[in-house]
Formats: structure tokens, sequence, C-alpha cells
């Protein structure tokens, strides 16, 4: 198919070139694309910049993680720019630059979505519905997600060893840290979806003038891509390093990189601003326009959604 063939390039004879010592024929296992290696560049530079500029503008600080995913992936790419020049031979130390960018980055997408349902939450008054209190939704999933970082890190750097079985065992320790993302995204979606069935048929005085689930189901969408991604680099790495998935790089964007540039560029629009803005008062930003969101008194009897309710700045600190 021609899609296939202009993001895939399997390679049919993988090595008979000889290679300086920090350097190995056929790495990927493929040749790795060029024009889609500095589309995605160009791409999530373009998108990280924008995010950064929205926090600036409506200092939506917890939003930072988000960002930092966003530099992984461009350093991801930079590594595959230069790796695409340096056919046959690619550089080891390139190769782990960009494998463990694009690893990681979505481990920073959930941790800011972990933060960004704890303040759904504060701003539809439904804290008392979680199962877990919106406060330790962060800890408790963030910690998850920080072990995860670990794991896959740790794991990445020895699957890049000339030692097959040192490069096994990393194989293995990236498998167990996309187990651990697993596990704990799937206890957050759990407890978000319960929250919210809850939230459906015991909604707080507050919730129906404030737009909380339009975020909760931005969220739902953007956990989605996650777990599809996670458990797509599940099956791949349990093919192990000859695996059909991870030797034909189409897979790659499709299911792990298209996926992640989606929920950035989603977020443009859907930003999470606006639950700031709504709980404390201040700006929130739809892509490049700002909005100001006028400060009420908590409890204030509200007859349009341009007149959101203001809540104690200390209150929200408190529960996020």
């Amino acid at each position: 198919m021609p899609v296939l063939h202009i993001f895939s390039r399997q390679t049919t004879n993988p090595s008979d070139q000889s290679c300086s010592e920090d350097a190995r024929p056929q790495i990927y296992g493929y040749e790795p694309n060029e024009f889609a290696a500095y589309l995605f560049l160009v791409l999530f530079s373009i998108s990280t910049l924008i995010h950064l500029l929205q926090v600036l503008k409506t200092r939506t600080w917890f939003w930072i993680a988000f960002i930092l995913g966003g530099v992984l992936e461009i350093i991801g790419f930079a590594g595959r720019v230069i790796g695409v020049t340096q056919t046959p031979c690619y550089t080891i130390t390139v190769y782990i630059v960009m494998t463990l960018g694009t690893l990681l980055a979505p481990t920073l997408f959930a941790a800011s979505i972990y933060m960004e349902f704890s303040r759904i939450a504060v701003l539809a008054r439904g804290e008392h519905l979680s199962i877990v209190r919106p406060s330790w939704v962060t800890k408790i999933f963030v910690f998850g997600d920080i072990l995860s970082f670990i794991f896959q890190a740790a794991g990445g750097g020895l699957r890049s060893s000339e030692n097959a079985d040192t490069a096994d065992i990393g194989n293995t320790v990236i498998i167990i840290g996309l187990w651990i993302q697993i596990v704990f995204f799937g206890l957050f979606m759990i407890n978000s979806i319960i929250w919210w069935t809850r939230m459906k048929t015991r909604p707080s005085s507050l919730a129906r003038d404030v737009p909380w689930q339009k975020h909760l189901i931005v969220l739902f969408v953007a956990s989605f891509l996650i777990l599809v991604r996670s458990v797509f680099r599940v099956i791949e790495y349990m093919e192990g390093r000859g695996g059909y998935l991870i030797t034909h790089e189409v897979f790659f964007y499709c299911f792990d990189i298209a996926l992640m540039f989606l929920l950035m560029a989603g977020f443009h629009y859907w930003h999470p601003s606006e639950i700031i803005a709504l709980n404390a008062g201040g700006k929130y930003i739809r892509l490049w326009k700002t909005h100001d969101v006028k400060k009420y008194r908590e409890g204030h009897s509200m007859s349009s959604a341009d007149q959101p309710p203001s809540y104690d700045t200390d209150y929200v600190s408190r529960q996020c």
C-alpha cells in the first residue's frame, strides 16, 4: 500500500555493513523515513511552543508537565532526524535519545491528566463523590507514573546494549514499566467513570452552571488515546526485537506518534486554563484567544454560562 510505503521502509538485508564501535547497522529494524521524522519534529515543536505560550498567558502552571512531555517528543524526533542521516550505521547514543524521548513523553501527558481531573472535580463541587479524594488522585497516580517512568527509562538504556542478554533484560523492564502505566491508568479511568456516573445522578447545585462535563469528556478521549498507545507498546515489546510491529515503522507512527500529536493538538482548544479560571477567576484560552472570567462570590445565582461563579482560591488549592 502507498501509505505504508511512505512511512515504513523495511530493510530486507539487515547488515553486512562495517560500522564504528559506537554505531550499529540497522538498529531500528528498518530505514527510518526522513519525511516523517522531519514532519513530526516540526509538528511537535509548533504544538509545544503554542502550549508554552498558552500557559504563560493564563498562568496554568500545573500544565507545565504536559509541556515537558512535548519537549521529550521534540528531543526524541531530533534524535530521529539525526538518525536518518546516519544510514546505514546508526549511532547508539542517538538511538537511545530517540527511543527514550518518544517512550517517556506519554507518562508526562498522563500526569497532567491526573491533575486536571482533580481540578474538574473541584470545579463541579463533586469531590465527595470520587472514590479517591481529588487531592490524593494526583499523589497516587502521579506516583505510579513516576514509577513507570523510571522503569521505562532504565529499560530503554539497557535495551540498547550490544549484549543480547542485557538487551533482553531491558526489553522486560520496559514491558514492566508499561504495565505499571496501564494498571494505574486503568484504575484512574475506573475512578473517573464512577465519579462521572455519580455526578450525573447526584449533581451539586453549582454543577449545572459550569462546563465540567465538556472537560471530562476531553479527558476521557485523551485517556483513551494514551491507553491505546500503551497497549500497542506492550505488544510491540513483547514481540521482541525482531517482531512484526517493531520492524515496521508505520505502526510506530499510527499507534503512538499520531495519537500523541492528536492529544496535544486537542488541548489547544479545550485548554485546562478554563477550569482554573472558573475555579479561581482569571483568564482562560482557546487556541490563541484569551477570555476573562468575572469573579463572583461562591453560591452566586447564575442565569448565563457567561457568568461563572468564583470559588475561594485557598479552598481550591487545598482540594487539589
